[in-house]
């Protein structure tokens, strides 16, 4: 863990420029090791809900699984959609969450795991599946000289070099702040 799944994921689902109005729905689920499918059906649904009715969370708790699951995908169904499952940890929290899913050739789903045995089968096609891993010392020094100083060479002062490269980035052991 701790490679910047997350991160990643974050970025393309906050970024207006990628998503634009290209989606109807989005939803950000964190999953979890210890995950109870009902509470992140009802999370699912208060995200994608249109409106909002005073009695809309006690009647979502008088629900079972399979009826949260036909109005995840009643709300879904012929839309276009984003969705991030972020931290799933077994197959089964993704088998119970991809039930609730319609398909939708323009709909898109990101799973964020660290086990492979996860990402598989939350794949159509193994092609897109992207593992992250942490970056080379070189590039970890590059990318924080590009966050920190300014334009044009994006160049450390000489005083300061030495400690960034000791601490810094030793200490994140090639992987990028955040």
């Amino acid at each position: 863990g701790g490679v910047g799944k997350t991160t990643l994921a974050q970025i393309v689902y906050d970024k207006t420029a990628i998503i634009g109005g290209h989606f109807q729905y989005r939803a950000w689920i964190a999953v979890s090791q210890n995950y109870n499918i009902k509470e992140l059906l009802k999370k699912i649904i208060r995200q994608i809900s249109v409106k909002e009715e005073q009695n809309t969370e006690q009647l979502l708790n008088m629900m079972d699984d399979s009826q949260l699951v036909q109005i995840v995908r009643g709300h879904l169904n012929k839309k276009r959609y984003l969705l991030v499952f972020d931290d799933v940890w077994r197959t089964g929290a993704w088998e119970s969450l991809n039930i609730a899913l319609p398909p939708g050739k323009e709909s898109r789903v990101i799973v964020t795991t660290r086990i492979e045995e996860v990402a598989i089968p939350s794949c159509y096609r193994h092609q897109f599946i992207f593992k992250v891993s942490p970056s080379s010392y070189q590039l970890s020094w590059e990318l924080l000289c590009r966050r920190v100083f300014k334009v044009p060479d994006y160049s450390c002062p000489p005083e300061l070099e030495e400690y960034l490269r000791r601490t810094i980035i030793v200490l994140q052991s090639g992987l990028p702040l955040a």
